[in-house]
């Protein structure tokens, strides 16, 4: 099951205007945090920013292949991820912030590409993944509200406590 603020659609016009927002703040966010906030836990478990960062671009990517497999009219169920299992490889990459943030970026790039190619009846196209009917246009909300979710909890739970 889908966490709840990945359900809230908004309308396929406004979708690139959402994604192109929400990556000029994360870009904005991210970049300007200083070496010891980019590394900072806020409890031994919790992952650094800049691995939230990264989390931020592999589901950015695992969404698009399900966005661009419904677009194709691709039956195919596709399954979840477990992005916790993830994250632990994340200890083994450089995580450089100015490589990670331009990576979002180039990511976003493309993302906003594929559901700008997108026509009106594609967007409404649907699959299912991870166990959950999704739209095209369903997808491309959920990358920005995951976007949003995660900004909301750097900005509460790293920036607050520093």
């Amino acid at each position: 099951m889908a966490p709840s603020y990945l359900s809230s659609s908004g309308t396929p016009e406004a979708l690139p205007q959402a994604l192109t927002a929400s990556a000029l703040k994360t870009v904005s966010a991210f970049k300007n945090l200083s070496p010891k906030q980019w590394t900072f836990r806020y409890a031994p478990e919790k992952w650094t920013p800049g691995m939230i960062l990264q989390h931020l671009i592999d589901t950015e990517h695992i969404f698009t292949y399900r966005a661009l497999c419904f677009s194709r009219a691709d039956k195919t169920v596709l399954p979840g991820f477990d992005e916790n299992a993830y994250a632990k490889i994340y200890n083994q990459m450089d995580l450089e912030p100015e490589k990670t943030c331009h990576a979002f970026s180039v990511t976003r790039a493309a993302t906003l590409q594929l559901f700008e190619a997108c026509s009106p009846l594609m967007l409404g196209y649907s699959g299912t993944a991870n166990n959950t009917q999704w739209t095209v246009n369903e997808l491309g909300w959920a990358i920005v509200n995951h976007n949003v979710h995660h900004l909301q909890i750097l900005q509460t739970q790293y920036l607050s406590k520093l």
